[in-house]
């Protein structure tokens, strides 16, 4: 089932992990239906985004959607140090490693990017900062921009940056000592909550969902670093997997914890819904999701369908809320409940077929294309390429 490696791993002869590709679509999904639930727009105060007419059931629907979707970024941020550990490859480099997370990153970000000022309106606001994906260092350009979505991304960056001497660091620890280490990462979550509640002021406007300042929101969840703990994390838990080390756990069981915690997350207040309140059912369901990978298990996150939306989930991030966002403020009618949700499910659709696209002509073949130097893509013309789901 395994092989030894120079670091002591002991590394799974699994080389594409498709239940975790799989289960990036159900996250995306999730993420997508939070987006669109907005009582208000947050690129037009004046327009909803929720199709239901009544006020009430929209807001409520908006407030009930949101704290369970805080916990599905910070397990993006767990599953991209998990899965960019599993595929790193011996003779890799930071430059070649770098290379490959530019080409993968910045075209479907500079394509939504150019969208975005021709159809946003106020979209040029911020907009440097935007495209470099730096606009979340500053706590006076919080996420907005041109593309609101991008937040996440100025995160991501600094994770790649990082990710090559955090890996060498990783893998020096012990097998026997990951855990700790795990647990130390987990501290340093609790950790930035501590400093946002008690370090970080602020004013809280009124009505304001979360009940933090903008100050606080900033350094809890959009200030890059305060996200580092998590990335480092899922790396951490990819080399527990890859040892032998975590538990067989039972499935069922699992997501009956995840569960919960998205109703816990109704009720805990943030900063600690962020990350903290789903970290340990985060943790057991990623590590059970990719210990079935290994074992061979076929189930609902292996089928074609779902890993076809894991594929295309970063696309489908990247023109959610270029599209909710603007086809909301365009065509703001509300409607009777029955019809608000066929028009709901019309959205996805509409997102869904978009994000196939930018990923079919866009994403795939700039990564196979640019990927990798041009003289090795030249040995192996034929080579195709599998999306690596990071």
């Amino acid at each position: 089932m395994s092989a030894s490696t120079d670091s002591g791993v002991q590394q799974p002869k699994v080389k594409w992990l498709h239940g975790l590709t799989g289960f990036r679509f159900p996250i995306a999904l999730g993420i997508f239906f939070i987006h669109s639930s907005h009582a208000v727009n947050p690129v037009n105060y004046e327009k909803p985004v929720s199709f239901f007419a009544d006020r009430g059931l929209a807001e409520g629907m908006s407030n009930f959607l949101i704290p369970i979707g805080l916990p599905f970024l910070s397990l993006f941020f767990m599953l991209s140090g998990f899965v960019l550990t599993w595929s790193a490859r011996p003779t890799d480099t930071a430059r070649s490693f770098w290379r490959r997370r530019f080409f993968r990153v910045f075209p479907n970000h500079v394509v939504t990017f150019v969208v975005a000022l021709f159809l946003i309106a106020g979209a040029t606001s911020n907009w440097l900062p935007n495209l470099l994906l730096v606009n979340t260092w500053d706590v006076h350009e919080p996420e907005g921009g041109t593309n609101y979505i991008v937040w996440s991304l100025c995160a991501e960056l600094l994770f790649y940056a990082s990710f090559p001497l955090v890996l060498n660091l990783v893998r020096r620890i012990k097998a026997s000592h990951l855990w700790g280490w795990a647990a130390g990462m987990a501290g340093g979550i609790v950790g930035v909550n501590l400093v946002t509640v008690f370090l970080i002021g602020g004013f809280v406007y009124p009505g304001n969902l979360l009940q933090l300042s903008t100050e606080q929101m900033w350094f809890a969840s959009l200030f890059p670093p305060a996200r580092i703990f998590e990335f480092v994390l899922g790396v951490l838990l990819a080399r527990i997997v890859m040892a032998g080390k975590f538990p067989r756990l039972n499935f069922v069981t699992v997501f009956l914890t995840w569960i919960a915690s998205c109703v816990a997350a109704q009720y805990v207040p943030a900063p600690w819904t962020y990350a903290a309140v789903a970290l340990i059912p985060n943790v057991m369901m990623l590590g059970a999701v990719a210990t079935a990978d290994i074992r061979g298990s076929k189930n609902i996150l292996t089928n074609k369908f779902m890993v076809w939306g894991g594929n295309i989930s970063y696309a489908f991030f990247m023109t959610q809320t270029i599209l909710v966002y603007w086809l909301r403020s365009e065509f703001s009618t509300t409607y009777s409940p029955a019809v608000a949700v066929l028009m709901w499910v019309g959205l996805l659709g509409v997102c869904l077929l978009t994000a196939h696209l930018l990923f079919t002509y866009v994403e795939n073949p700039i990564m196979r294309r640019f990927g990798r130097p041009r003289k090795k893509i030249q040995s192996d013309p034929t080579r195709s390429v599998t999306p690596v789901p990071a």
